[in-house]
C-alpha cells in the first residue's frame, strides 16, 4: 500500500514533509543549546556533533557565540570550536 502524505485535522494536505519541519525545528534548538552559556558542556558537545552532522547552517553562528563562554576555557569543547572556527573560516565580530 502506498504511503499517503499527512493531512492537517481539516483533512486536507498541507503539502510539506512533517521531517524537514523536525529538522529544521530541531537545528534551531540544536544551535541555540549549543551557543547557551547555561547549557551542560556535554549537551553542548552532543548539539555540535549533530549539528556537524546535518551540515546545518546555523553552526557557525553558534559556534561565534560559543567561543565567547570563558567557562570553556582550556577544555576540548573549546578546542574543537577553535578548530571548526579556524577551518570553516568564521569571522567573529567584537560584541
Amino acid at each position: 500500500m502506498p504511503l499517503r502524505p499527512p493531512h492537517h485535522r481539516s483533512g486536507l494536505s498541507l503539502g510539506i514533509n512533517p521531517c524537514l519541519l523536525t529538522v529544521e525545528h530541531g537545528g534551531e534548538q540544536l544551535a541555540s543549546l549549543l551557543a547557551d552559556p547555561g547549557s551542560p558542556e556535554e549537551a553542548r558537545a552532543a548539539a555540535l556533533e549533530s549539528l556537524l552532522a546535518l551540515n546545518d547552517p546555523r553552526l557557525d553562528g553558534a559556534l561565534a557565540q560559543a567561543v565567547r563562554d570563558a567557562r570553556l576555557e582550556g577544555g576540548d569543547l573549546l578546542r574543537k570550536i577553535d578548530k571548526l572556527l579556524r577551518e570553516r573560516k568564521v569571522r567573529l565580530t567584537l560584541p
